[in-house]
């Protein structure tokens, strides 16, 4: 149940106890001035109040996650044991501090000890809202920091990637080679590796397709270098507007790479087609090639780069499936963002 995880830092319980401190500490105030004209007496009542809340909250969500929800695996029973979680610390923390407030001699306003389960059972389901709101709440700042977090790491991967040894030391070695043949066209292919790096390196989530098309020419280029020309990459656009579209960086070359490591040798010539089209309010993108068919079931096993894909795309609303393995063929579905 990771996606329902209830889990808070410090900073979060922190910041729900002087919510609940203030809150209660106000609303005991104005039921004192309306009540029995002493409005410091209310402050002092709901600061009790708000620190027992909190003191329960924290006592009763460490439980649920540590020793109930992590057995639980129906959706429905999580909310269920949630909300009575939530229940129990209002209403436990209202009781307590009942009996603290009274223990203390502080007056109460007129019919609280009379109807103190039925108040206790009403604070107790104010708490199971509140606790909701602030569940939601703190779910989609987590939510907002994978996404952040996520984008980073990968960002990290793919620089690291383009440096990987593998790449640029073919690279370099094959220019290094070239220097001694044909010291002019050398030249020319250090040029489109700085190009090709610096695009690389350029800090942008989000890129034209068009961009993305120009790091997948400069790419199949370099690696032409030492495949003697057997890499071809045809790129078809059904609509020009789309060419303004905004996509994952390297999203595209991801899956060039993936085609050329794995469906490319020296023998045969390679060609891959990228048909970028429009579904709707969403771009529709299909990329195959004629290399070698994937082997296995299992091609998005974690920690590679089509893993790393699927999720980039997700988080933003997208989608990748391989739809055949022979002839090999992706295909992509992102919001249409131009």
């Amino acid at each position: 149940m990771k996606s329902f995880d209830l889990k808070v830092s410090s900073r979060d319980w922190l910041f729900i106890l002087i919510l609940a401190i203030s809150f209660s500490s106000l609303l005991s105030a104005l039921i004192y001035l309306l009540t029995l004209g002493k409005p410091k007496l209310g402050l002092l009542t709901g600061t009790i109040l708000g620190l027992f809340l909190g003191f329960f909250s924290f006592g009763l969500v460490h439980l649920n996650n540590n020793y109930i929800l992590p057995r639980v695996k129906n959706q429905i029973l999580w909310w269920i044991f949630s909300a009575i979680a939530s229940f129990l610390a209002g209403f436990l923390g209202f009781l307590v501090s009942y009996y603290v407030v009274a223990w203390f001699g502080i007056p109460l306003p007129y019919g609280i000890t009379e109807n103190l389960i039925l108040i206790g059972t009403i604070v107790g389901l104010l708490n199971y809202l509140t606790g909701l709101v602030i569940f939601l709440f703190v779910r989609m700042s987590k939510r907002k920091e994978e996404v952040e977090r996520f984008l980073l790491d990968y960002q990290i991967q793919a620089t690291t990637k383009v440096l990987d040894s593998h790449f640029l030391a073919n690279i370099l070695n094959n220019i290094i080679e070239l220097i001694h043949r044909d010291s002019q066209l050398a030249e020319e292919y250090l040029v489109k590796l700085t190009r090709f790096l610096r695009k690389v390196f350029k800090l942008s989530t989000l890129i034209p397709i068009k961009e993305e098309v120009e790091i997948i020419e400069e790419y199949r280029q370099l690696e032409n270098l030492r495949r003697k020309e057997k890499i071809h990459c045809e790129i078809k656009c059904e609509d020009p507007s789309l060419w303004k579209a905004l996509f994952p960086k390297l999203g595209l070359q991801v899956l060039v790479e993936n085609a050329i490591t794995h469906g490319a040798d020296f023998n045969h010539l390679l060609y891959i087609v990228i048909h970028i089209g429009r579904i709707n309010s969403k771009l529709s993108i299909h990329v195959l090639n004629n290399g070698k068919p994937l082997q296995g079931q299992d091609i998005f096993r974690r920690g590679t780069g089509l893993t790393i894909l699927k999720r980039r795309l997700e988080l933003h609303g997208g989608r990748l499936k391989l739809i055949s393995q022979d002839p090999v063929t992706f295909y992509i579905e992102f919001p249409l963002r131009i």
